[in-house]
Parts: structure tokens; C-alpha cells; sequence
């Protein structure tokens, strides 16, 4: 996604114009769902990011945290993906400038997956900058874990209620 200076507005970006979109210095978001080898190297050509950052992108298990590299600031953030028939965790990595942000994670996410349609309808938090929309997804992973912890304490309960209710 790209910010378009003159009407303020988020668009989808073609990658094939994503070369173009960066060096003229445009704010943009870039999203990767299952990163390979290609665009691994294709994120070094376009932002020059750090070898050992573009090394943690392929690999899910490493630790959570967070690193700078020159300009550059990465974080790994550990994030729970609640789906009715499916509860897994993944890493979602995040290179962050004050003109870009690239996220790249190995499975979707429902937090990235809302921020997409919020960009998509021209109300996405890159219109208030890059580190605004890196604080956003940030933010709905965490209330994703707020939602687990919550539901887990609801069954907890109900499993207590059951326990001890008189018979």
C-alpha cells in the first residue's frame, strides 16, 4: 500500500511498482504472507535490510524482540491467531522507517487482515504514519491475547460452576 500525498489516501500498490513507489520516497506498507527465498532478496534489494533481520523473516521460531539496524528498527512479536478449529502462533515481523513499514508473517492474521481492509477503504493508519500503523498492529495483537485470556477465564469459570454446583 502507498500513501497518496494528494488526497491523503491509502491505495493498493502493484509490485511492479514498488521499485519506482520507494525511491521516489512515498510512504508504504508492503506485506508478506509466507516469505521465500525471492523475497527475502528482493527485500534486500529494495530496503537494503540487514542480513541477520532478512534471516529471522524464514525462520518462525525465533524469540521474540526487538533490534535496530542503521535506520532501520525490527521487531519479532509473538502473536496467537484465534479461528474456531485452529489456535497457532506465529511470529509477525515488522521493519519499521519513518517512510516505510514491511511486515511479513508465515501465516495469515486476522489483525494484519483488518488492517489491510481498513487501508483498503482509505482509512488505514498509514495516513498517520508508518510508526502509527506499527503501533495499530501491534495493538491488535495484544487485544487478541486479551480476548483469549478472557474466554479462557469464561471456560474456567464455567468448568468451576460445574465442579462445585450442588447436586
Amino acid at each position: 500500500f502507498v500513501l497518496d500525498e494528494g488526497t491523503r489516501r491509502v491505495i493498493r500498490l502493484d509490485p511492479e511498482e514498488l521499485e519506482e513507489t520507494v525511491a521516489r520516497g512515498r510512504r508504504v506498507w508492503v506485506d508478506v504472507l509466507s516469505p521465500g527465498k525471492d523475497d527475502i532478496g528482493r527485500l534486500k534489494d529494495l530496503f537494503h535490510f540487514h542480513d541477520l533481520a532478512l534471516e529471522d523473516v524464514l525462520n518462525n521460531d525465533v524469540r521474540p524482540k526487538q533490534e535496530t539496524y542503521d535506520e532501520v528498527l525490527f521487531t519479532v512479536f509473538g502473536c496467537i491467531n484465534l479461528n474456531p478449529d485452529d489456535l497457532y502462533t506465529i511470529n509477525l515481523k515488522l521493519f519499521l522507517t519513518p517512510k516505510y513499514l514491511v511486515t511479513a508473517h508465515c501465516k495469515p492474521l486476522k489483525t494484519v487482515r483488518t488492517a489491510i481492509r481498513n487501508a483498503e477503504k482509505g482509512r488505514g493508519g498509514l495516513v498517520k504514519g508508518t510508526d502509527f500503523l506499527y503501533y495499530r498492529l501491534l495493538d491488535g495483537v495484544i487485544d487478541q491475547y486479551l480476548d483469549f485470556t478472557d474466554d479462557f477465564e469464561d471456560g474456567i469459570s464455567d468448568i468451576e460452576k460445574a465442579i462445585f454446583a450442588e447436586r
